[in-house]
């Protein structure tokens, strides 16, 4: 037997950057109300299938509850006429979304403050619930330590070339996103920089004039809350081996991924014969 759930799309705006908004009725994900109880009338009649429940996500890195509670006004309803018409419908994927602190004016939602205000909708509605917190367990967990490879000054700006690039850390590149950005060596003096990296693409940046510690070549960089959508979206883009990774506990550093090598990248490649 096949348990199976489908994606609904609420129509619930999140309130968030538009490529991380999947929960409005023009994004490519989900069905609305009205598909969702045709899909499970045909699935109902297919063998070897069990209708188990229902699936959401309408967005990340969200930092206001309201969108969570409005999408959860009109999917529960649907959730119990579903469980009405089958008797094996228990489970509400809520999906995730919960935001984090990347930038120093985000005020995240506390756990106490999101559970205080779903979590009596989701009681009473006697459902099984799944829910999928990754960014908020592990994103400001991860830092992106790089090395500044020297500065370049230009008529108009100063850039800080560093040695990690958007095959890295593509966030900034592809939804504008913040990554705050702090000096290994204390330094109280600041400097207004792009600070880049060394592919060549003008979307190759960490943050766009920006006011950061004062860098010279040789510091090392922490790039700040890497640690979801990090790793994860990496890429060989530009022949670039990835970086090694290392996980800390308390004074102690483990390496958990190799460093990748020139030799990594053409490994699994075969020569025409």
């Amino acid at each position: 037997v096949g348990r199976i759930a489908f994606r609904i799309n609420p129509d619930v705006d999140p309130r968030t950057h538009r490529y991380i908004s999947t929960g409005k009725k023009e994004t490519k994900f989900g069905l609305d109300i009205e598909r969702t109880i045709n899909a499970y009338k045909m699935a109902s009649k297919l063998p070897c299938i069990e209708l188990v429940g229902l699936h959401m996500h309408i967005g990340s890195q969200i930092l206001t509850i309201e969108p969570f509670i409005s999408a959860l006004g009109k999917v529960i309803p649907l959730c119990n006429e579903l469980r009405n018409h089958y008797p094996t419908f228990r489970y509400l994927d809520i999906g995730g979304g919960i935001g984090i602190k990347y930038r120093p004016d985000h005020t995240p939602i506390s756990t106490s403050n999101f559970a205080t205000s779903i979590a009596p909708l989701l009681r009473s509605s006697g459902f099984d619930i799944v829910m999928e917190p990754g960014r908020f367990l592990v994103g400001n967990a991860g830092v992106l330590l790089a090395r500044v490879q020297y500065i370049k000054s230009s008529v108009t700006k100063q850039f800080v070339i560093i040695d990690a690039a958007m095959n890295d850390l593509i966030r900034p590149s592809l939804y504008e996103a913040y990554h705050e950005i702090l000096s290994v060596r204390e330094t109280g003096a600041r400097m207004r920089a792009d600070l880049v990296g060394p592919v060549c693409e003008s979307g190759d940046f960490i943050a766009l004039d920006r006011e950061m510690p004062r860098l010279q070549s040789g510091d090392l960089v922490a790039i700040m809350s890497a640690g979801a959508y990090g790793f994860s979206m990496a890429s060989n883009y530009n022949s670039r081996p990835r970086p090694a990774e290392v996980m800390i506990k308390g004074t102690k550093a483990q390496l958990i991924r190799k460093r990748e090598t020139l030799k990594n990248l053409v490994e699994n490649e075969i020569l025409l014969k």
